[in-house]
């Protein structure tokens, strides 16, 4: 096995219920199948294994639908109401022990691809930095590599803006990919047009 198999997991965040869309995001048709697929489809071009899916809200519907979801790990996080923090909390507690590092991904980021997860691993190979954020044209954000240094803190997290607090911190060190277009997702109807480009 390839240290990334062995030492990496990759979370996808995808248990939120999209309350401002009206519909739940992971269920939307993009490039010629759902948005969720895409985005694990997108995680298991770069590694056949050690994929795992956060699901809260309509998990029953999601795991109905997907296509994709038989192939990877699945991760219910019965707490979502309680934000983006719930999940990456949940996944961490269970993936800490096994794993040195932990990349969490959005599952709603349009023009993510794994090129985006090999620069994340280039980028904590070269740099040795704690924490690895992507870097928005319009701000900064997940996909987010944490390495276990942070593991503890990563549990600890609290409310739905994940895990800004630590990267904005200086208890860890940091650095970044530039991923310019992340910051385009899918969060309401107005937002929706995004899925035909």
């Amino acid at each position: 096995m390839t240290t990334k198999q062995t030492k990496t997991a990759i979370v996808i965040l995808a248990a939120g219920a999209s309350m401002r869309l009206g519909q739940p995001k992971q269920l939307l048709p993009f490039q010629d199948q759902l948005l969720l697929d895409y985005i694990i489809d997108e995680c298991l071009s770069f590694s056949a294994e050690n994929i795992f899916v956060v699901l809260g809200a309509n998990k029953e519907k999601i795991e109905n639908s997907s296509q994709c979801l038989a192939e990877v790990k699945v991760l219910i996080n019965e707490n979502w109401k309680d934000g983006l923090s719930s999940s990456i909390a949940l996944a961490t507690e269970k993936l800490a022990l096994q794993y040195e590092q932990i990349i969490f991904v959005l599952g709603d980021q349009l023009f993510f691809t794994s090129d985006i997860l090999r620069q994340l691993i280039f980028q904590k190979t070269h740099s040795k930095a704690d924490i690895i954020f992507s870097k928005y044209q319009e701000g900064q954000g997940p996909p987010i590599l944490f390495d276990k240094k942070t593991f503890e803190d990563l549990k600890n997290l609290k409310g739905d803006i994940g895990a800004k607090e630590l990267i904005f911190s200086d208890i860890y060190s940091t650095a970044s990919i530039r991923f310019e277009k992340g910051n385009l997702d899918v969060d309401t109807k107005e937002d929706l047009y995004l899925l035909e480009n």
